[in-house]
């Protein structure tokens, strides 16, 4: 038994010189602790030493803490002060009534021991006097099957956690009738808990045995028989041939196999069939069988894969039939002198078979098995042992101080019946089935340094063989719960197809997990959220070629996506905000697919992502002025793209029909740098010329257009949602949307400004205007139409550039009067194009200024210093509807402004601010959205953030700076800059106005 610790320990005394008294009919220490000596409930103990004798009893522990043992049934006790002589003492091993018990019908069933102690092994053990080698059902862990061709021994074990029932487990062998005698004995853990063996967790069926094929005998009943029911496998005719056995063959080698010998026949198959007792389900399940060659040079005679090779066949009552081919001379998985081993998942979607049945079998009521081959040189002599279905192994097992290796784990895969993972070298095997680790019973593993591989799918024209599997069956299940220790590490796991690694929804964030330095190659993961901190979740992974990663929440740190097998994407996410310091490589088939598909719409921190491999950035067009259909082009200054690439067309949302079809794929040519046509194929996106190139028209309306790339890095799936990606230390993505979503990428990087006079004394109040000038255009956008007076909102008429400050300033000119009126704004919508304006604040004039009523407002109804009111606003007297811009905010009560439009400020007027002051006409009113616009701090600062990931590139801006507040006054300053990757920073030293007053 690998990796198993056995510690027996004797009967448990309390020493003599402490004293145990009986208190309120419980048993009672002086000193120590019941808890560490390993008493524990449902054990039975032994109590001597006491003077009444009701105390000197045998009972039932039903509670235990470090000083008190109380029992299940108290009957005879009565309170007693310990003299030091006392005695409690339990029994280590539990037997069963049973034992010793004589069969001679059937096949030996144990009904197994109740134990008194959690954390037994309980043996089971069956000596009979035929000779048959009696082997446990899958469940019992063999320790050995063996006879002397007289009598023969059984044993297998189990580990029961809890005390209790052990369960009914069974022994076959060659005959079913002979004289046996049956023994369960259960030995308690000694080792308190350090030594925990791995053990497969039974509260899972591991798997269940079809027939043992052990020559010409039938232990589960049924017969064999030369008459074959299918007269024909596919094209190929059969032939009967009668059983015969091997002895001392089978993977139990003290069990012969069921050995075929087929006439010689390219176009015949022959063989045997096996009639089971009755009608059995073999969905839900890998059919598992071995054979071998009675000598190497029967593999010479074996047919070739062409000629039908080795088959297996499964049909129903009605003999509707599926065959597959199992083995053949020359394939790649077939061994001339090892045991061959196959697997058949009997309800495969993906049909790796030979031939079926014009109406297939009924999969669930299967009643025979033929095995069949098409010999070409001589008669060979092929050997089957050991059909069975498995389900899933379930590892258990481990302590904190011991946990398992991969051997141990091995151990467990390979204990039962058949080795599921066969070995190939140190620290590698090939496995055959669907393994899981922690369940409904505890597990501590730390398994490092290994590899483990799936077979590749069975493929006749490839020649393998062995697996007719379907994707995603077999593979690597995780249940860790809480308490649970699971650790793989520095591993490599991988096929040629694709196989599981998946996360149950009953993972929790309690277990200690750990895959530092874990490769995957072809998995399909399915992640959960397994531990949010630095030391949790999936950390500095590898994903080779793998199918999409479903995150579920899980945190991926440091991990490396290198390819997909996906049509998407190579990982779907819900939470991108933990997914750190990842890189993506190549995750595309080199036209189609993006690194990340995001399908839940929110604002996340996106930090330390490299992207590599993806496609040019999107970008939108007009639908009349970028598109020209005399040349079937739509314009892009530097598009960035090549002949052939893959792109899709969006609308999203508008009406204008150009030619394209929303949503829709196609492959560009790129006759200029600036300039891109639109074809069906790639084949004729390279060519150029008409040929699939789609014929371009102007839209009626004119609108705004959308070109993303088809490999871009991330792409956006909510639909009709936003998704914010706040970029720091990472690459900035590209990015594709679905119709009617929504990408704001934002890298932020800090734009700041010191202000400071001749003396270098810091200034405060100083307005600082911020404003792009790399298009060398003072207005960015024009008015909508609708703009009224009142409004909460300001519309444009153009798409709003995505650099732009998620709150800040409009600044719109009336060409009409030529005037400008200043606007703050809290959010901007890009879908909408609109700003909305900050919240209204109203009040009153309370008197009229005798000096200036024209700039002068007094009012006592709102705090101009408190209220939400800042130098720049537009403030509109709403009895009149004139209008004037705050120049400076003077104390609580007291502004001053522009001039009004019109009138003066008199008191009772009414005014209001941050809502529109008048109506502006559509696409002649110009409008300004500067980067910021704020005032200089105590300490001559003034600093924001910009999102540079909007363009990627460096933004030059032109610098207004005025100061109009207090008593000193200052000239008005004009400069340069540069906002880079890195940010902007300065000073600018401000002259006093030695003439303003």
């Amino acid at each position: 038994m690998m990796g198993v610790g056995i510690s027996i320990r004797g009967a448990y005394t309390k020493s003599t010189t402490q004293t145990i008294s009986v208190v309120g009919l419980a048993f009672s220490g002086s000193a120590g602790s019941f808890l560490t000596d390993n008493f524990a409930p449902g054990q039975i103990i032994t109590t001597t030493g006491f003077t009444a004798g009701g105390n000197n009893t045998t009972k039932t522990i039903s509670t235990v803490t470090a000083t008190t043992i109380t029992v299940t049934d108290t009957t005879g006790l009565v309170n007693e002060t310990g003299t030091g002589d006392e005695l409690i003492a339990h029994q280590p091993i539990n037997v069963s009534t049973g034992n010793g018990v004589n069969g001679t019908t059937g096949k030996p069933s144990i009904a197994g021991v109740t134990t008194t102690a959690a954390n037994c092994m309980v043996f089971y053990a069956v000596a009979e006097a035929t000779g048959v080698g009696p082997t446990p059902y899958p469940g019992l862990q063999r320790v050995l099957s063996d006879d002397t061709g007289t009598c023969g021994l059984g044993a297998g074990w189990m580990f029961k956690t809890t005390a209790g029932a052990s369960g009914t487990f069974g022994f076959y062998g060659v005959v079913v009738d002979t004289i046996r005698t049956e023994f369960v004995v259960a030995v308690a853990d000694g080792s308190g808990g350090t030594l925990i063996p791995p053990y497969h967790d039974t509260d899972t069926t591991m798997a269940t045995i079809i027939d043992p094929l052990v020559g010409t005998v039938l232990p589960f009943g049924g017969s064999w028989t030369s008459t074959l029911s299918l007269a024909t496998i596919g094209s190929k005719s059969t032939a009967g041939d009668a059983i015969s056995a091997l002895a001392d063959s089978g993977v139990n080698p003290f069990h012969a196999t069921s050995q075929i010998s087929p006439a010689i026949s390219a176009t015949v198959l022959g063989g045997s069939q096996l009639n089971l007792v009755g009608a059995t389900d073999l969905t839900g399940g890998i059919l598992l069988c071995t054979f071998f060659f009675t000598a190497p040079r029967d593999y010479i005679d074996v047919g070739f894969v062409s000629s039908g090779g080795i088959q297996v066949v499964v049909a129903d009552a009605s003999n509707n039939y599926k065959s597959w081919m199992v083995g053949g001379q020359r394939s790649k998985t077939t061994s001339p002198d090892k045991r061959n081993f196959f697997a058949i998942q009997v309800d495969q979607a993906t049909d790796t078979g030979y031939a079926t049945s014009a109406t297939p079998p009924t999969k669930t009521a299967i009643t025979k098995f033929l095995f069949l081959e098409a010999p070409v040189i001589a008669i060979p002599l092929t050997c089957f042992n050991q059909m069975i279905k498995i389900n899933k192994v379930v590892v258990a097992g481990g302590s904190t101080s011991f946990p398992l290796s991969f051997l141990d784990f091995l151990s467990v895969v390979n204990g039962y019946v058949l080795p599921f993972a066969i070995q190939q070298a140190d620290g590698g095997a090939l496995a055959y089935c669907p393994m899981q680790i922690g369940g409904s019973q505890a597990v501590m593993l730390d398994m490092q340094n290994f590899s483990v591989q799936f077979p590749r799918q069975a493929s006749q024209s490839a020649g393998y063989l062995d697996f007719h599997v379907d994707d995603g069956v077999v593979g690597f299940i995780f249940d860790g719960r809480a308490g649970d220790i699971i650790k793989v590490r520095s591993a490599l796991i991988q096929s040629v197809n694709k196989w599981k690694f998946e996360f149950l929804s009953t993972v929790s964030t309690s277990a200690t997990w750990d895959f530092d330095g874990l490769t995957l190659i072809g998995a399909i993961p399915t992640l959960r959220n397994i531990g949010t901190s630095t030391t949790a979740g999936f950390q500095n992974m590898t994903f080779v070629d793998c199918d999409q990663i479903v995150q579920n929440s899980a945190t991926l740190t440091g991990c490396t996506i290198n390819g997909t097998l996906h049509a998407t994407a190579a990982l779907l996410s819900n939470n991108p905000a933990v997914i750190k310091n990842c890189t993506f490589t190549t995750t595309n088939d080199g036209d189609i697919g993006h690194s990340i598909q995001i399908n839940t719409a929110g604002t996340y921190a996106f930090d330390g992502n490299i992207f590599t491999g993806g496609g040019p950035a999107a970008f939108g067009f007009h639908t009349q002025t970028d598109v020209d259909p005399s040349a079937e082009t739509v314009t892009k200054s530097t598009h960035g793209y090549s002949d052939g690439d893959a792109i899709y067309y969006q609308d999203q949302g508008g009406s204008d029909t150009i030619g394209l079809t929303d949503g829709s794929l196609y492959y560009v040519n790129a006759v200029t740098a600036d300039t891109l046509s639109f074809y069906d194929t790639k084949v004729n996106a390279i060519a150029g010329g008409s040929t699939g190139r789609a014929n371009l028209s102007d839209g009626a309306a004119g609108q705004t257009h959308y070109i993303y790339s088809a490999k871009a890095d991330v792409y956006n799936s909510t639909g009709s949602s936003t998704v914010t990606l706040n970029v720091t230390g990472t690459d900035i993505p590209t990015v594709r949307n679905s119709n009617g979503s929504t990408t704001n990428v934002i890298q932020s990087v800090t734009v700041a400004l010191t202000v400071v006079d001749e003396a270098t004394d810091p200034v405060e109040g100083v307005q600082i205007y911020f404003q792009k000038s790399a298009t060398g255009k003072t207005w960015n956008y024009t008015s909508a139409a609708g703009n009224s007076a009142g409004d909460v909102d300001f519309v444009v008429s153009e798409t709003l550039d995505s650099d732009l400050p998620q709150t800040g300033w409009v600044h719109v000119w009336n060409a009409s009067t030529n005037t400008k009126q200043n606007y703050r704004y809290t959010s901007w919508t890009a879908s909408t194009k609109t700003f909305a304006l900050k919240t209204e604040v109203t009040g009153s004039a309370t008197s009229t200024d005798g000096t200036d009523p024209d700039i002068k407002l007094i009012s006592s109804s709102s705090n101009f210093l408190t209220t939400n009111f800042e130098e720049g606003d537009t403030i509109r007297n709403t009895t009149t509807g004139a209008w004037a811009v705050i120049d400076e905010i003077v104390d609580a009560t007291h502004i001053t402004t522009t001039p009004l439009s019109s009138g003066v400020w008199t008191s009772g007027n009414t005014y209001s601010m941050h809502r529109l002051a008048i109506a502006y006409t559509a696409s002649t009113d110009l409008v300004d959205v500067p980067i910021f616009n704020g005032q200089t701090n105590a300490s001559g600062d003034i600093s924001t953030t910009y999102n540079y990931s909007a363009y990627g590139v460096d933004l030059p801006v032109t610098i207004r700076v005025r100061s109009n507040t207090g008593a000193t006054k200052y000239i008005p300053y004009t400069t340069s800059g540069t906002i880079y990757s890195t940010g902007s920073s300065g000073t600018v030293v401000l002259t006093q106005d030695t003439v303003a007053t």
